[in-house]
């Protein structure tokens, strides 16, 4: 079985196609004319393994928390629509040969925050994304 950090990594090469991604903390974000730029910070997670004992089947579920960052609400709604159009249904394979596909698992925040004390203004909205991915034991 691959590492943990294979199926983050890519998770940001995927993402990384449609908008600039780093994984957090990010001291230093994108800019584009004074502004932060659309772009999206990961802090992945440990997900969960699953086996039942005689199950012929282990089951690994792989999560991320995507923070996606604009100068504006607009801006940040843009950056999950990139980020939604380049992973939503994504079959990543660098956790189990088969891989699993990337769903959205939940909002960790429905609408687009400023963040407090950042210069330059910032405004984000977290998503977290799922892959379930399941392999012959």
């Amino acid at each position: 079985m691959a590492s943990l950090t294979a199926w983050h990594t890519e998770v940001q090469r995927t993402l990384d196609s449609a908008l600039p991604t780093q994984f957090g903390p990010a001291d230093h974000l994108p800019t584009e004319g004074g502004s932060v730029a659309q772009c999206c910070v990961l802090w992945p997670t440990a997900g969960t393994e699953q086996s039942r004992n005689g199950a012929p089947v282990h089951q690994r579920t792989d999560s991320v928390i995507a923070v996606f960052v604009g100068p504006t609400v607009l801006d940040a709604l843009a950056a999950v629509g990139k980020g939604r159009k380049a992973l939503e249904g994504a079959r990543l394979t660098a956790s189990t040969p088969m891989g699993g596909r990337v769903r959205e698992g939940g909002f960790t925040g429905a609408q687009p925050t400023p963040e407090p004390g950042t210069d330059p203004v910032r405004v984000s909205l977290s998503i977290q994304f799922d892959a379930i991915s399941k392999e012959p034991r």
